[in-house]
């Protein structure tokens, strides 16, 4: 939801907490991972880039799909 209401420059602050806590959780998940995405700011910022923009874009990307699945439903063929 937040994704859908705000700029993907108001989404971040959010995300960027969202993501901690993911990371924090996933501890018995790939370690390695999670090692280097907590103390290497580099990749952190990377990951969380790209992490970011797929997790902002998604619910738009469902939105976008359903408007055309409505607007070609309506289509007269």
């Amino acid at each position: 939801m937040e994704a859908q209401v705000n700029t993907i420059g108001n989404f971040k602050p959010v995300f960027d907490r969202m993501l901690e806590d993911l990371f924090i959780d996933r501890t018995e998940g790939n370690e390695e991972i999670r090692r280097r995405v907590m103390n290497d700011k580099e990749f952190r910022k990377v990951a969380a880039a790209n992490l970011m923009r797929d997790v902002y874009s998604r619910p738009r990307r469902k939105k976008t799909a359903y408007i055309l699945a409505v607007r070609s439903s309506h289509m007269v063929t």
